[in-house]
């Protein structure tokens, strides 16, 4: 019984190494690795969200089908939901 409780538990049963531990060469490659999963996972998880431009498109779809439906000249490369959210900020109609 004796024996038994001078022995001290060590984890999976390995005891440590004198001159403490080395480490093996595929650890800190590991390491490394891991550490770069862990940062991406967490920058792409902060990215911001892309509704705002979900919703530019649809009022510029919008915007522009209505100019088409009153026969307003559409230009590509001008931003006409822009336009409208000036107008109805400002009060006015566009429609020229």
């Amino acid at each position: 019984m004796k024996q038994y409780l001078d022995t001290q538990a060590y984890f999976l049963g390995e005891k440590p190494v004198r001159g403490g531990r080395k480490i093996a060469g595929w650890e800190w490659s590991f390491i490394v690795f891991v550490g770069a999963i862990v940062w991406a996972g967490v920058a792409i998880s902060k990215q911001p969200s892309q509704a705002p431009i979900y919703e530019w498109a649809r009022d510029e779809a919008e915007e522009r089908l209505r100019r088409r439906i009153l026969g307003l000249p559409v230009e590509f490369g001008y931003n006409y939901a822009a336009l409208r959210a000036i107008a109805e900020r400002n009060g006015d109609e566009l429609d020229e």
